[in-house]
């Protein structure tokens, strides 16, 4: 079994999920005219690509493959690529995918070319930061009416067997209870007419359950089928569970050295970073729905966060204002760890900025 990718040139083409779902489900039947181990019909960027991960990851097919003797003796598994004209579909090898994964988006980014992380978060991810879920709502839209429909059929089946049912008794009734009969009918129509009713509501349950439903392409809330901004600065190491700081150079310290401890990268340009997405001011805080089980007491916190020089904040500044908002509100839980933050405008304007915890 393999993890696979797939590293996509011309990817502004996609407005939303639909657009990019319609383009996948035609390249996939690989139907080109091509040798798909050859890869000098793909564009020019994505030859640049393979031929610098060729190098890293040797392919399984092709001009490039290893010789038997070679085979298997490199630092990582040989991985299958099938280059398409206006992609590479590669299936790796799961126990190298950890760092095989992170090269491959390193230079997808370098490249101007996007990542589609197939076998993990199905996630498409544009060179610009941007992310698009491709577990959409257009997807939970049919999922939705398949199961609206199946409820519809279901009731309909009993409702049909239970009025055959009725009018069998009723005959049966009009020979043993023949004085009764004149009221028996009666009960019988309204029996049947209720099992009806119940039926039709049903029918409108599926009406109401598509009227509900955003119309395809339309915002949905953050996983809506739209391109979203990615997780920024996840290389940024903290606690949150260290308490509040009073002044942001106490907390740059601290935050220089507990990334010191843990990993040699220097952080010093990433705090010094400006977070152009966050724009003039942040207006909620937004956690992962699970912290609330976990004894965070909401998971949409409301603030009021402005940057100290009125124009943006830099990831320094945000950062200390989420961890004196955040730390107590942690202390009683696991997820205590930063993996980045991600900074949009919601439907009705408000500024928020999600954080991504881990435990």
């Amino acid at each position: 079994m393999s993890y696979d990718i797939m590293i996509i040139d011309r990817h502004n083409r996609f407005k939303n999920c639909k657009d990019f779902l319609k383009w996948y489900d035609g390249v996939t039947q690989w139907n080109e005219a091509v040798d798909y181990d050859d890869y000098s019909h793909t564009t020019t960027r994505l030859k640049e690509w393979f031929l610098k991960m060729k190098d890293i990851v040797p392919p399984l097919n092709g001009a490039f493959a290893p010789s038997m003797d070679d085979f298997g003796k490199g630092r990582y598994q040989e991985a299958d690529y099938c280059i398409a004209s206006e992609c590479i579909y590669v299936a790796l090898a799961y126990s190298d995918v950890d760092e095989v994964k992170k090269l491959a988006f390193g230079l997808a980014k370098e490249l101007s070319l996007s990542y589609y992380d197939i076998s993990g978060s199905n996630c498409l991810h544009s060179p610009d930061g941007r992310v698009l879920d491709i577990t959409c709502q257009l997807q939970q839209r049919e999922m939705l009416g398949n199961a609206c429909r199946a409820t519809y059929k279901h009731r309909a089946k009993i409702a049909g067997a239970a009025i055959v049912l009725i009018f069998l008794l009723n005959i049966a009734c009009s020979f043993i209870f023949r004085p009764y009969i004149a009221a028996i009918i009666p009960i019988a129509v309204l029996w049947s007419m209720n099992l009806v009713r119940w039926v039709r509501r049903s029918a409108k349950d599926v009406v109401k359950a598509y009227k509900q439903m955003p119309a395809e392409g339309q915002d949905s809330g953050n996983a809506d089928g739209q391109w979203q901004h990615d997780m920024q600065f996840d290389d940024i190491l903290w606690n949150f569970q260290t308490g509040k700081y009073e002044t942001i150079e106490e907390f740059r310290a601290a935050l220089i050295d507990y990334n010191a401890n843990i990993t040699s990268k220097p952080i010093g340009n990433l705090l010094d970073a400006r977070v152009e997405s966050a724009g003039k001011s942040i207006d909620r805080i937004e956690l992962d729905e699970f912290l609330e089980d976990a004894g965070v007491p909401s998971s949409a916190i409301k603030v009021r966060f402005t940057p100290d020089d009125g124009k943006s904040f830099t990831m320094l500044e945000l950062l200390f204002k989420l961890n004196n908002e955040l730390s107590p509100l942690l202390q009683d839980t696991d997820f205590i760890f930063f993996e980045g933050i991600r900074c949009y405008k919601s439907e009705d304007g408000t500024s928020v900025c999600q954080v991504s915890l881990g435990s």
